[in-house]
């Protein structure tokens, strides 16, 4: 082994709590990395008996910590703040006890971290049922990095990584999270939140990630079994490859079919609006022809006619409750004969 000089380059922090021989495969999994200058930082929060022997045997390696703490709230978030407060590497990656990282991840990382604060890796996630897909992400892309901040998490904890100088200029690091967000989507958001973050995605994947929900139920040699068996295959380089170029060809299929639907819509959408332009000038055409109607109706002689009569009809009307009833009164005070002169001189519009 090449000895380390001048510290450790990479920090690799692993919390744990119950998973007793699974941490034995992630720290494997970290201590066989191309680049030997790490430091591996197991974080325990409230440790089962099996788990700390495990942590503890693992910790007598020279670059091996354990740090033995009683269970903390949520998953021990603070426990991790505190383990970080004596990184000494230039990055921090973070892997779970039930994952496992090829042998490149680390360099990948390190590399991204050279001009970012923030780095993560496409994952390979493999489904209970045997399946297996991508985990995807550019952090460099306004839209991906709004789609974390908005709550859709897809770096799991073991594809993430971050500068040591840029975590310990953050207002607060891991601290516990609320209940039903997820632990590692509140770091990162917390990380995406400064506006001054440089962010970077690797282009090839070097995670494997074992999602524990979907295990309820297997014991832990069983899970330990599976993480022996991949172990195995990711250190085998025609595996990797093959695997990656399998569920790459899958991750194009489903986004063609993705693009495919998001196409149809579109152009179920561009008819909808077509529909409703043509009848948004039909309904004006029809407007201009009523309007040209009514024009020649407004210049017909039995309209004029019809409009004197209902001005008439409304001045009498108006007349017999009002002002002009007083000239009905002069009307009748006129002579009979016709001169339309009044028969007194006391005669006089009534107001």
């Amino acid at each position: 082994m090449r000895p380390q000089i001048g510290g450790p380059r990479a920090t690799v922090l692993i919390p744990t709590h119950d998973h007793g021989r699974l941490i034995r495969h992630a720290v494997r999994s970290a201590l066989s990395q191309t680049v030997e200058e790490i430091e591996v930082l197991i974080v325990g929060d409230g440790a089962s008996p099996e788990t700390r022997e495990a942590a503890t045997e693992l910790g007598e390696h020279e670059r091996v910590r354990f740090f033995d703490n009683p269970k903390g709230p949520r998953h021990g978030e603070v426990h991790r703040h505190a383990a970080l407060a004596d990184a000494r590497g230039e990055i921090v990656c973070y892997l779970s006890d039930d994952d496992l990282w090829m042998p490149s991840h680390v360099e990948s990382m390190l590399e991204l971290l050279s001009e970012a604060d923030f780095a993560s890796s496409p994952t390979m996630r493999f489904r209970a049922r045997g399946e297996a897909d991508l985990l995807l992400a550019d952090l460099g892309s306004p839209r991906d990095r709004e789609m974390l901040l908005s709550g859709r998490n897809r770096v799991p904890l073991s594809g993430g990584a971050h500068t040591l100088a840029f975590y310990r200029r953050l207002p607060f690091g891991w601290r516990t999270t609320p209940e039903g967000t997820p632990t590692d989507l509140y770091m990162w958001q917390q990380l995406l939140e400064d506006p001054t973050c440089r962010a970077h995605s690797a282009k090839r994947p070097s995670v494997l990630n074992f999602p524990a929900p979907e295990r309820r139920g297997w014991t832990l040699s069983e899970r330990g079994e599976e993480l022996e068996e991949y172990a195995a295959k990711a250190n085998n380089p025609a595996w990797r490859a093959q695997t990656e170029l399998d569920l790459l060809a899958d991750e194009v299929h489903v986004q063609a079919h993705q693009l495919a639907d998001e196409a149809d819509l579109r152009r179920s959408a561009e008819k909808t609006v077509r529909q409703q332009e043509r009848t948004i000038e039909g309904l004006r055409l029809e407007g201009r022809g009523l309007r040209l109607g009514l024009r020649e109706i407004k210049r017909g002689r039995a309209y004029r006619a019809a409009r004197a009569a209902s001005r008439l009809a409304w001045f009498l009307r108006r007349g017999s409750r009002g002002p002009a009833a007083g000239l009905r009164g002069e009307a009748a005070a006129r002579t009979s004969d016709g001169t339309g002169e009044p028969e007194t001189s006391d005669a006089r519009p009534q107001r």
